[in-house]
């Protein structure tokens, strides 16, 4: 059986390895023992896959400044408490560190090497240790950078946002709690910790979308009256809570599971024990598809897409960093840390694997699909580019699990990735933007704003070039990210690929239909506010990030697939279907541009005539019918729970009642034992008397 075995410092480190430099490469210098860790594995090649953990780790033991990393800014944020409004510097200053310490690790990362750094034991459970582990690989670090840096743009935008806002303290605290959360859901090397991490994002987030939970009238999300149902920023935490909680809880049984099956918590101990250890079908195929219910819940993927768009109601920057670049992206990110294991269990339980991607995929697909369609017709600036995160996660879903599927895993794998880099960039971006926008224009709706393009310039060029990267228009980063998902997917399901396209396409109708009713409509109420210089930059930063590395987009692509190849050692096939992908992304392109072009600037008849076609659609979608049948759903079960309640207090009072009478017999009988002979005697001699009276009138007759 294969196994992980800690080797611990070694006094003599040629028994084991040359005195080979691994970053020069020179044989005779020192190896420098007293700062490594080793560990090894007796791991078999799956040829299937190509699919091997790396036979050697060596650790290095300065890596607790990742630990420093992971737990500076909630540390930070906590000290600054008491300060309130003055806390968002030092809350800053601590992601920067964090940015910094994790992007020291990033050549290594590059190179494909997978460093595992063991911390303490924490628990064990029948032998099996459970420790406070990182693991080091170029998926956590890419997604740690991605942390840190875009908290640091949007913690720079909130010390503006902030400003006359109600409870600047607890903003910053949960803020910075929720960036150390999502960093240890990032490095955790098991499930225990991923899990810990998992549930502190979930906590962060419920109490910033009711971050004013006051539910003053003006914070109210929905709307406008008549059109859409409103509903209350408290309500909208909780309906979060409930929906990933639901999901969570799914995940937490099948990690059990798993457990059960393995004996460890370990990603890379499961990952290795995956391929060679006999399970019961059934009971593996149960685990692995309650184990996806987690990500699809935290990634608001179909069926738990509703609760997304309601999390609009926290303020703007927890928008732009929990429910568009981060937060929401932990499920993705979670699937792509399991994807090995289940490439490796592919080998025991083909069907356990494969209906593991299968219903990843499936789910992304449909989601991509319903928050397209809906993107089309929201009124609300924010909920616009909400259904936008929810459709984009969706290709990332559709790409992990084509990866999956298709038997050779690194292109789907590596484009998922790029697309999480990519739209994490443009959408914060965007969201930043749309502050601006509000606070400009004291409106949340897009139809009541209008030519905000000389009173907001800077935020006009920065939504503009990301929503152009949304759009995927060449050569913006979001082209490539968006075209690599598009050629992993078509060799393997030319449906799901033309569906993907569809998807695409009413993503670029309806990004041109936000700026074009944003800043170029004519204004239906005058804008109260200036922009400000401090709202403003953080998006354009962004966007002009967005636009700079999509200058090296193909390079990007190649770099990251590269190195997944090296840290996982799969080798990926010729990318067939790389120009079906390019003309489906043109196509996409086109017609959704062309389209919205029509209909707004040009108001072309055609084109407004399918708007007057598409009025039906655009009030039933409105209305919520998918939310609507929830609280059907939940109504229904509060009736049923409200009917057994019922039951249960009557046969309860029923009892009581029994009870009761019981006691009154007993109390009425007691007063006869009186203890007074003569009294019985009595008694007795009367009751003798009746019977013989009885008898005789028997006979008589």
């Amino acid at each position: 059986m294969n196994n992980l075995r800690i080797l611990g410092r070694l006094k003599n480190p040629s028994s084991c390895f040359p005195n080979t430099n691994r970053r020069t490469g020179d044989q005779n210098a020192p190896f420098n023992c007293s700062s490594y860790l080793v560990f090894r594995t007796n791991c078999i090649p799956d040829p299937s896959h190509r699919l091997l953990v790396k036979s050697v780790w060596v650790v290095r033991m300065e890596q607790p400044l990742l630990w420093f990393s992971i737990v500076l800014p909630c540390a930070v944020g906590a000290l600054c408490f008491p300060f309130g409004r003055r806390s968002g510097y030092a809350v800053a200053s601590s992601s920067a560190i964090s940015f910094l310490i994790i992007g020291s690790f990033a050549l290594p990362a590059i190179e494909g090497e997978v460093d595992h750094v063991q911390g303490f034991e924490w628990w064990g459970i029948q032998g099996a240790k459970v420790s406070f582990g990182l693991i080091v690989d170029p998926i956590s670090v890419l997604m740690g950078l991605i942390v840190s840096f875009i908290s640091i743009a949007v913690f720079i935008y909130s010390i503006e946002y902030m400003r006359n806002e109600e409870g600047p303290s607890r903003f910053w605290f949960l803020m910075s709690c929720f960036e150390s959360s999502m960093l240890l859901l990032v490095f955790s090397d098991n499930f225990i910790m991923s899990f810990l991490g998992w549930e502190g994002v979930g906590l962060s987030s419920y109490f910033l979308i009711g971050h004013y939970y006051r539910d003053q009238k003006e914070r109210w999300l929905g709307g406008p009256e008549g059109v859409a149902p409103f509903e209350r920023p408290s309500i909208c935490g909780e309906k979060a809570l409930l929906s990933t909680g639901l999901a969570d809880s799914l995940m937490l049984v099948g990690i059990m599971m798993i457990f059960s099956i393995y004996g460890t918590f370990d990603y890379l101990e499961i990952q290795t024990l995956a391929s060679t250890k006999l399970v019961n079908p059934s009971y593996i195929l149960a685990a692995s598809l309650l184990l996806v219910m987690g990500p699809l819940g935290k990634s608001a993927q179909f069926p738990f897409n509703e609760w997304l768009p309601e999390a609009m109601s926290g303020p703007t920057p927890v928008s732009a960093l929990l429910h568009s670049a981060t937060m929401v992206k932990a499920g993705v990110y979670l699937v792509a840390r399991v994807s090995p294991i289940f490439y490796s269990l592919s080998l025991i339980s083909p069907v356990a694997s494969s209906s593991f991607f299968l219903v990843a995929a499936t789910a992304g697909l449909l989601t991509a699909l319903i928050g397209s369609l809906y993107g089309m017709f929201a009124l609300e600036m924010k909920k616009v580019l909400a259904y936008s995160t929810v459709s984009q996660l969706g290709f990332m879903f559709v790409a992990l699990g084509i990866a999956g599927i298709s038997g050779d895993p690194l292109l789907g794998l590596s484009a998922a990735i790029f697309h999480i880099f990519a739209h994490s960039i443009f959408k914060a971006s965007l969201f930043l933007g749309a502050g601006s926008a509000i606070h400009v224009s004291h409106t949340i709706y897009i139809t009541e704003m209008g030519s905000l393009v000389k009173k907001a310039p800077k935020t006009f060029v920065a939504m503009l070039i990301s929503a152009l990267s949304l759009c995927a228009l060449p050569p913006l980063m979001g082209f490539w990210s968006k075209d690599a998902i598009l050629a992993a997917v078509y060799p393997v399901n030319a449906i799901a690929a033309i569906l993907l396209a569809m998807s695409s396409a009413m993503t670029c109708f309806y990004s041109v239909r936000l700026l074009w009713y944003t800043f170029v409509a004519p204004a239906r109420k005058e804008a109260h506010e200036k922009e400000a210089w401090l709202l403003a930059a953080p998006a354009l930063m962004l966007s002009g990030l967005t636009l700079l590395l999509g200058l090296f987009g193909q390079s990007i692509e190649h770099l990251i697939s590269e190195s997944l190849s090296h840290a996982l050692d799969l080798v990926g096939p010729h990318n067939s279907g790389a120009y079906a992908a390019l003309f489906l992304s043109a196509f996409a392109l086109l017609s959704g541009l062309g389209t919205a072009y029509l209909m707004y600037f040009r108001r072309n008849r055609a084109a407004l005539g399918l708007a007057r076609l598409t009025a039906g659609m655009r009030e039933s979608l409105m209305k919520r019918p998918v939310d609507r049948l929830y609280y059907g759903v939940a109504r229904a079960v509060k009736a049923v729970s409200r009917s057994a309640c019922s039951f249960e207090v009557f046969l309860d009072k029923s009892s009581q009642a029994l009870a009761r009478a019981t006691l009154e017999s007993a109390r009425r009988l007691s007063r006869v034992h009186s203890g007074d002979l003569n009294r019985y005697l009595s008694i007795a001699g009367a009751l003798l008397l009746l019977l013989i009276g009885f008898l005789l009138l028997v006979n008589l007759i």
